[in-house]
Protein backbone atom coordinates (compact mmCIF):
# COMPACT_ATOMS: atom_id res chain seq x y z
CA UNK A 1 0.00 0.00 0.00
CA UNK A 2 1.37 3.18 -0.87
CA UNK A 3 0.70 6.41 1.08
CA UNK A 4 0.57 9.82 -0.90
CA UNK A 5 -0.75 13.72 -0.03
CA UNK A 6 -3.87 13.55 -2.10
CA UNK A 7 -4.29 9.73 -1.54
CA UNK A 8 -3.39 6.12 -1.33
CA UNK A 9 -3.48 3.19 -3.71
CA UNK A 10 -2.95 -0.92 -3.36
CA UNK A 11 -0.47 -2.53 -5.70
CA UNK A 12 0.59 0.47 -7.10
CA UNK A 13 -2.90 1.91 -8.57
CA UNK A 14 -4.52 4.77 -7.63
CA UNK A 15 -8.07 3.75 -5.84
CA UNK A 16 -9.36 7.52 -5.10
CA UNK A 17 -8.44 11.03 -3.33
CA UNK A 18 -8.60 11.72 -0.25
CA UNK A 19 -8.63 15.82 0.38
CA UNK A 20 -7.83 17.89 3.11
CA UNK A 21 -7.38 14.68 5.27
CA UNK A 22 -4.75 14.14 7.83
CA UNK A 23 -2.96 10.77 7.90
CA UNK A 24 -4.89 9.28 10.61
CA UNK A 25 -8.73 9.35 8.56
CA UNK A 26 -6.65 8.59 5.65
CA UNK A 27 -4.92 5.14 7.53
CA UNK A 28 -8.45 4.58 9.31
CA UNK A 29 -10.22 5.07 5.74
CA UNK A 30 -7.62 2.30 4.10
CA UNK A 31 -8.08 -0.46 6.86
CA UNK A 32 -12.00 0.00 6.63
CA UNK A 33 -11.84 -0.55 2.81
CA UNK A 34 -9.30 -3.68 3.47
CA UNK A 35 -11.98 -5.18 5.82
CA UNK A 36 -15.32 -4.57 4.03
CA UNK A 37 -13.04 -6.38 0.93
CA UNK A 38 -12.09 -9.08 2.71
CA UNK A 39 -15.76 -10.14 4.55
CA UNK A 40 -16.98 -9.97 0.34
CA UNK A 41 -14.84 -12.36 -0.91
CA UNK A 42 -15.21 -14.44 2.69
CA UNK A 43 -19.07 -14.53 2.75
CA UNK A 44 -19.61 -17.97 0.81
CA UNK A 45 -22.09 -15.95 -1.20
CA UNK A 46 -20.56 -15.61 -4.55
CA UNK A 47 -22.93 -16.08 -7.77
CA UNK A 48 -19.95 -17.31 -9.85
CA UNK A 49 -17.46 -19.76 -8.28
CA UNK A 50 -14.77 -21.00 -10.64
CA UNK A 51 -11.56 -23.44 -10.14
CA UNK A 52 -8.76 -25.25 -12.15
CA UNK A 53 -7.25 -28.33 -11.39
CA UNK A 54 -4.00 -29.49 -13.43
CA UNK A 55 -4.51 -33.15 -14.52
CA UNK A 56 -3.41 -36.13 -17.10
CA UNK A 57 -5.97 -37.56 -19.55
CA UNK A 58 -7.04 -40.92 -18.45
CA UNK A 59 -8.57 -39.17 -14.85
CA UNK A 60 -12.23 -38.95 -14.01
CA UNK A 61 -14.60 -36.43 -12.64
CA UNK A 62 -17.77 -36.85 -10.39
CA UNK A 63 -20.37 -34.81 -9.99
CA UNK A 64 -23.12 -33.98 -6.90
CA UNK A 65 -25.59 -31.64 -6.83
CA UNK A 66 -29.26 -31.46 -4.81
CA UNK A 67 -30.43 -29.12 -7.58
CA UNK A 68 -29.23 -27.41 -11.36
CA UNK A 69 -27.87 -28.11 -14.51
CA UNK A 70 -24.81 -29.96 -15.40
CA UNK A 71 -22.98 -29.42 -18.62
CA UNK A 72 -19.35 -31.45 -19.63
CA UNK A 73 -17.35 -30.33 -22.56
CA UNK A 74 -13.82 -31.01 -23.70
CA UNK A 75 -11.55 -28.75 -23.16
CA UNK A 76 -7.63 -28.16 -22.33
CA UNK A 77 -5.94 -31.87 -22.30
CA UNK A 78 -4.60 -31.05 -19.14
CA UNK A 79 -6.46 -29.08 -17.22
CA UNK A 80 -10.32 -29.76 -15.56
CA UNK A 81 -12.54 -26.17 -15.21
CA UNK A 82 -15.13 -25.85 -12.74
CA UNK A 83 -17.78 -22.83 -12.97
CA UNK A 84 -21.00 -23.12 -10.82
CA UNK A 85 -23.20 -20.05 -11.74
CA UNK A 86 -25.78 -19.25 -8.98
CA UNK A 87 -28.65 -16.93 -9.01
CA UNK A 88 -31.42 -16.59 -6.65
CA UNK A 89 -34.77 -14.94 -8.18
CA UNK A 90 -37.55 -13.24 -6.33
CA UNK A 91 -36.03 -12.54 -2.97
CA UNK A 92 -34.10 -9.48 -1.16
CA UNK A 93 -30.12 -8.86 -1.59
CA UNK A 94 -29.69 -9.99 1.83
CA UNK A 95 -31.51 -13.45 1.66
CA UNK A 96 -30.06 -14.21 -1.50
CA UNK A 97 -26.64 -13.43 0.23
CA UNK A 98 -28.21 -16.19 2.79
CA UNK A 99 -29.54 -18.92 0.63
CA UNK A 100 -26.55 -18.52 -1.54
CA UNK A 101 -23.94 -18.89 1.83
CA UNK A 102 -26.17 -22.18 2.57
CA UNK A 103 -25.58 -23.98 -0.85
CA UNK A 104 -22.16 -25.21 -0.20
CA UNK A 105 -20.01 -25.46 -3.45
CA UNK A 106 -16.79 -27.46 -2.93
CA UNK A 107 -14.34 -28.58 -5.74
CA UNK A 108 -10.93 -30.49 -5.18
CA UNK A 109 -8.61 -32.58 -6.81
CA UNK A 110 -7.62 -36.28 -5.26
CA UNK A 111 -5.09 -38.12 -7.26
CA UNK A 112 -6.58 -37.68 -10.91
CA UNK A 113 -10.08 -37.48 -9.85
CA UNK A 114 -11.90 -34.18 -9.37
CA UNK A 115 -14.93 -34.10 -7.08
CA UNK A 116 -17.23 -31.38 -7.60
CA UNK A 117 -20.04 -31.01 -5.34
CA UNK A 118 -23.24 -28.07 -5.18
CA UNK A 119 -25.79 -28.95 -2.20
CA UNK A 120 -27.13 -27.63 0.80
CA UNK A 121 -26.24 -29.24 4.16
CA UNK A 122 -28.59 -31.88 5.78
CA UNK A 123 -29.51 -29.71 8.77
CA UNK A 124 -33.03 -29.34 9.26
CA UNK A 125 -32.81 -25.79 9.29
CA UNK A 126 -30.74 -26.17 5.65
CA UNK A 127 -32.91 -28.56 4.23
CA UNK A 128 -35.90 -26.82 4.79
CA UNK A 129 -34.42 -23.27 3.76
CA UNK A 130 -33.72 -25.32 0.05
CA UNK A 131 -37.47 -26.33 0.13
CA UNK A 132 -39.20 -23.23 0.84
CA UNK A 133 -36.86 -21.09 -1.65
CA UNK A 134 -37.60 -22.30 -5.35
CA UNK A 135 -35.98 -19.32 -6.26
CA UNK A 136 -32.39 -20.50 -6.63
CA UNK A 137 -30.90 -21.45 -10.27
CA UNK A 138 -27.79 -23.51 -10.48
CA UNK A 139 -25.56 -24.37 -13.26
CA UNK A 140 -22.81 -26.45 -13.47
CA UNK A 141 -20.00 -26.19 -16.59
CA UNK A 142 -16.99 -28.32 -16.37
CA UNK A 143 -14.67 -28.79 -19.23
CA UNK A 144 -12.00 -31.92 -19.25
CA UNK A 145 -9.72 -33.58 -21.58
CA UNK A 146 -10.98 -35.37 -24.26
CA UNK A 147 -9.85 -39.11 -22.60
CA UNK A 148 -12.07 -38.85 -19.16
CA UNK A 149 -14.82 -40.35 -17.22
CA UNK A 150 -17.69 -38.61 -15.74
CA UNK A 151 -19.58 -39.65 -13.31
CA UNK A 152 -22.38 -36.80 -13.14
CA UNK A 153 -26.26 -36.33 -10.67
CA UNK A 154 -28.22 -33.99 -9.94
CA UNK A 155 -31.72 -33.93 -8.11
CA UNK A 156 -33.44 -31.08 -10.60
CA UNK A 157 -31.75 -30.54 -13.49
CA UNK A 158 -30.55 -31.94 -16.95
CA UNK A 159 -27.51 -33.09 -17.66
CA UNK A 160 -25.41 -32.81 -21.45
CA UNK A 161 -22.14 -33.97 -22.06
CA UNK A 162 -20.33 -33.86 -25.37
CA UNK A 163 -17.38 -35.01 -26.87
CA UNK A 164 -15.67 -37.53 -24.59
CA UNK A 165 -13.53 -40.21 -25.40
CA UNK A 166 -14.55 -42.03 -22.04
CA UNK A 167 -17.74 -43.22 -20.05
CA UNK A 168 -20.48 -41.66 -18.90
CA UNK A 169 -22.59 -42.09 -15.97
CA UNK A 170 -25.37 -39.89 -15.88
CA UNK A 171 -28.54 -39.65 -13.33
CA UNK A 172 -30.75 -37.15 -12.70
CA UNK A 173 -34.17 -37.13 -10.56
CA UNK A 174 -36.42 -34.41 -13.08
CA UNK A 175 -34.26 -33.38 -15.75
CA UNK A 176 -33.68 -34.29 -19.61
CA UNK A 177 -30.35 -36.26 -20.75
CA UNK A 178 -28.41 -35.36 -23.46
CA UNK A 179 -25.00 -37.21 -24.88
CA UNK A 180 -23.54 -35.88 -28.38
CA UNK A 181 -20.76 -38.08 -30.02
CA UNK A 182 -19.32 -39.61 -26.42
CA UNK A 183 -16.91 -42.85 -27.43
CA UNK A 184 -17.29 -44.42 -24.04
CA UNK A 185 -19.74 -46.50 -22.44
CA UNK A 186 -22.74 -44.47 -21.57
CA UNK A 187 -25.43 -44.99 -19.26
CA UNK A 188 -28.01 -42.68 -18.23
CA UNK A 189 -31.20 -42.50 -15.91
CA UNK A 190 -33.96 -39.72 -15.26
CA UNK A 191 -36.96 -40.36 -13.44
CA UNK A 192 -38.57 -38.15 -15.78
CA UNK A 193 -37.13 -36.22 -18.43
CA UNK A 194 -36.29 -36.63 -22.40
CA UNK A 195 -33.40 -38.51 -23.53
CA UNK A 196 -31.32 -37.12 -26.77
CA UNK A 197 -28.59 -39.06 -28.14
CA UNK A 198 -26.53 -38.11 -31.18
CA UNK A 199 -23.54 -40.20 -32.10
CA UNK A 200 -21.83 -42.80 -29.77
CA UNK A 201 -19.34 -45.61 -30.49
CA UNK A 202 -19.49 -47.93 -27.42
CA UNK A 203 -22.28 -49.10 -25.67
CA UNK A 204 -25.15 -47.41 -24.60
CA UNK A 205 -27.93 -48.00 -21.88
CA UNK A 206 -30.49 -45.47 -20.82
CA UNK A 207 -34.07 -45.50 -19.49
CA UNK A 208 -36.76 -42.85 -18.78
CA UNK A 209 -39.51 -43.08 -16.53
CA UNK A 210 -41.72 -40.85 -18.24
CA UNK A 211 -40.19 -39.25 -21.02
CA UNK A 212 -39.30 -39.61 -24.94
CA UNK A 213 -36.24 -41.00 -26.20
CA UNK A 214 -34.22 -40.14 -29.33
CA UNK A 215 -31.42 -41.50 -31.14
CA UNK A 216 -29.15 -40.66 -33.86
CA UNK A 217 -26.28 -41.97 -35.64
CA UNK A 218 -25.32 -44.58 -32.93
CA UNK A 219 -21.89 -46.76 -33.70
CA UNK A 220 -21.79 -48.69 -30.90
CA UNK A 221 -21.98 -52.50 -30.62
CA UNK A 222 -24.92 -52.24 -28.40
CA UNK A 223 -27.90 -49.95 -27.58
CA UNK A 224 -30.79 -50.42 -24.94
CA UNK A 225 -33.29 -47.90 -24.77
CA UNK A 226 -36.78 -48.07 -22.13
CA UNK A 227 -39.03 -45.28 -21.20
CA UNK A 228 -42.35 -46.12 -18.98
CA UNK A 229 -44.76 -43.36 -21.20
CA UNK A 230 -42.82 -41.83 -24.32
CA UNK A 231 -42.24 -42.60 -27.89
CA UNK A 232 -38.64 -44.02 -29.33
CA UNK A 233 -37.55 -42.71 -32.07
CA UNK A 234 -33.80 -44.54 -33.98
CA UNK A 235 -32.47 -43.22 -36.89
CA UNK A 236 -29.33 -44.55 -38.41
CA UNK A 237 -28.23 -47.24 -35.95
CA UNK A 238 -25.80 -49.91 -36.59
CA UNK A 239 -25.14 -51.26 -33.53
CA UNK A 240 -27.89 -54.20 -31.93
CA UNK A 241 -30.97 -52.31 -30.65
CA UNK A 242 -33.00 -53.08 -27.82
CA UNK A 243 -35.93 -50.66 -27.13
CA UNK A 244 -39.16 -51.35 -25.10
CA UNK A 245 -41.94 -48.16 -23.95
CA UNK A 246 -44.71 -49.18 -21.74
CA UNK A 247 -47.52 -46.77 -23.68
CA UNK A 248 -45.60 -44.94 -26.76
CA UNK A 249 -44.79 -45.37 -30.34
CA UNK A 250 -41.47 -46.94 -31.72
CA UNK A 251 -39.64 -45.69 -34.79
CA UNK A 252 -36.85 -47.54 -36.25
CA UNK A 253 -35.40 -45.64 -40.01
CA UNK A 254 -32.61 -47.34 -41.57
CA UNK A 255 -31.27 -49.78 -39.00
CA UNK A 256 -28.58 -51.65 -40.32
CA UNK A 257 -27.53 -53.48 -36.73
CA UNK A 258 -27.13 -57.01 -36.53
CA UNK A 259 -30.69 -57.70 -33.81
CA UNK A 260 -33.59 -55.40 -33.38
CA UNK A 261 -35.64 -56.14 -30.86
CA UNK A 262 -39.19 -53.75 -30.01
CA UNK A 263 -41.62 -53.98 -27.57
CA UNK A 264 -44.52 -51.13 -26.73
CA UNK A 265 -47.61 -52.02 -24.64
CA UNK A 266 -49.71 -50.12 -26.89
CA UNK A 267 -48.41 -47.96 -29.49
CA UNK A 268 -47.15 -48.46 -32.97
CA UNK A 269 -43.95 -49.52 -34.64
CA UNK A 270 -42.02 -48.21 -37.82
CA UNK A 271 -39.12 -50.46 -39.23
CA UNK A 272 -36.76 -49.95 -41.90
CA UNK A 273 -34.35 -52.43 -42.54
CA UNK A 274 -31.70 -51.09 -44.57
CA UNK A 275 -29.84 -54.73 -44.48
CA UNK A 276 -29.94 -58.48 -43.19
CA UNK A 277 -30.43 -58.76 -39.72
CA UNK A 278 -27.51 -61.04 -38.31
CA UNK A 279 -29.48 -62.47 -35.32
CA UNK A 280 -33.26 -63.50 -34.32
CA UNK A 281 -35.75 -60.52 -33.56
CA UNK A 282 -38.73 -60.04 -31.74
CA UNK A 283 -40.73 -56.93 -32.39
CA UNK A 284 -43.85 -57.17 -30.37
CA UNK A 285 -47.01 -54.41 -29.58
CA UNK A 286 -49.82 -55.18 -27.60
CA UNK A 287 -52.83 -52.68 -29.26
CA UNK A 288 -50.99 -51.22 -32.27
CA UNK A 289 -49.77 -51.55 -36.00
CA UNK A 290 -46.59 -53.07 -36.97
CA UNK A 291 -45.27 -51.51 -40.56
CA UNK A 292 -41.67 -53.34 -41.62
CA UNK A 293 -39.86 -51.91 -44.76
CA UNK A 294 -37.09 -54.10 -45.84
CA UNK A 295 -34.33 -53.13 -48.80
CA UNK A 296 -33.77 -55.93 -51.06
CA UNK A 297 -31.58 -58.68 -49.76
CA UNK A 298 -32.81 -58.77 -46.38
CA UNK A 299 -33.07 -62.33 -45.69
CA UNK A 300 -35.26 -64.05 -42.54
CA UNK A 301 -37.76 -66.73 -40.95
CA UNK A 302 -40.62 -64.66 -41.00
CA UNK A 303 -43.43 -65.53 -37.99
CA UNK A 304 -46.06 -62.75 -38.58
CA UNK A 305 -49.17 -62.96 -36.15
CA UNK A 306 -52.60 -60.56 -35.24
CA UNK A 307 -54.78 -61.27 -32.77
CA UNK A 308 -57.35 -59.08 -34.24
CA UNK A 309 -56.01 -57.70 -37.75
CA UNK A 310 -54.88 -58.17 -41.09
CA UNK A 311 -51.46 -59.20 -42.44
CA UNK A 312 -50.39 -57.94 -46.03
CA UNK A 313 -47.10 -58.66 -47.46
CA UNK A 314 -45.26 -56.68 -50.82
CA UNK A 315 -42.46 -59.25 -50.42
CA UNK A 316 -42.45 -62.81 -51.41
CA UNK A 317 -42.83 -65.23 -48.47
CA UNK A 318 -42.28 -68.72 -48.94
CA UNK A 319 -44.49 -70.59 -46.87
CA UNK A 320 -43.46 -73.26 -44.73
CA UNK A 321 -46.30 -74.55 -42.75
CA UNK A 322 -48.07 -77.79 -43.74
CA UNK A 323 -51.25 -78.59 -43.52
CA UNK A 324 -54.26 -75.71 -42.58
CA UNK A 325 -52.96 -72.33 -42.15
CA UNK A 326 -54.09 -70.64 -39.25
CA UNK A 327 -56.21 -67.41 -40.00
CA UNK A 328 -54.24 -63.95 -39.17
CA UNK A 329 -51.13 -65.68 -39.39
CA UNK A 330 -48.01 -65.64 -42.17
CA UNK A 331 -44.85 -67.63 -41.66
CA UNK A 332 -42.23 -68.43 -44.27
CA UNK A 333 -38.42 -67.94 -45.79
CA UNK A 334 -37.68 -64.24 -47.50
CA UNK A 335 -35.04 -64.59 -49.87
CA UNK A 336 -33.89 -67.96 -48.75
CA UNK A 337 -34.54 -67.24 -45.07
CA UNK A 338 -32.03 -66.46 -42.37
CA UNK A 339 -32.37 -65.06 -38.64
CA UNK A 340 -36.03 -65.55 -37.16
CA UNK A 341 -37.69 -61.96 -37.55
CA UNK A 342 -40.90 -62.19 -35.46
CA UNK A 343 -43.91 -59.71 -35.46
CA UNK A 344 -46.63 -60.08 -33.56
CA UNK A 345 -49.38 -57.62 -32.35
CA UNK A 346 -52.84 -58.67 -30.36
CA UNK A 347 -54.74 -56.33 -32.21
CA UNK A 348 -53.62 -54.32 -35.01
CA UNK A 349 -52.46 -55.02 -38.51
CA UNK A 350 -49.14 -56.15 -39.93
CA UNK A 351 -47.61 -54.42 -43.13
CA UNK A 352 -43.91 -55.51 -45.03
CA UNK A 353 -43.48 -53.65 -47.22
CA UNK A 354 -40.54 -52.85 -49.89
CA UNK A 355 -38.04 -50.26 -48.53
Amino acid sequence: MVFGEKGFSINGMRQFSLWKMGKTALVCAAMALMATHGRAADNGAEKIISKSFTVEPGGSVTVAADQGDIELIVGKQNAVEVAVEREVKGVSESQAAKILKKHKVTATLEGNTVYVEARFGKAPDDIALAKREPGLTVHIRISVPRKFDANLETEGGTIEATGLEGSVEAKTSGGDLCFTNIHGLVNGQTSGGNVRILGGADKLEVRTSGGTIVIKDYHGPAASADTSGGDISVAGCTGALAVKTSGGNISVENFSGPQLNADTGGGTIALDLASALLADSFIRTSGGNITARMADGVAANLLAATDGGMITTEIPVSATAKGKVQENKLEGKINGGGPKLVLKTSGGNIEILKK
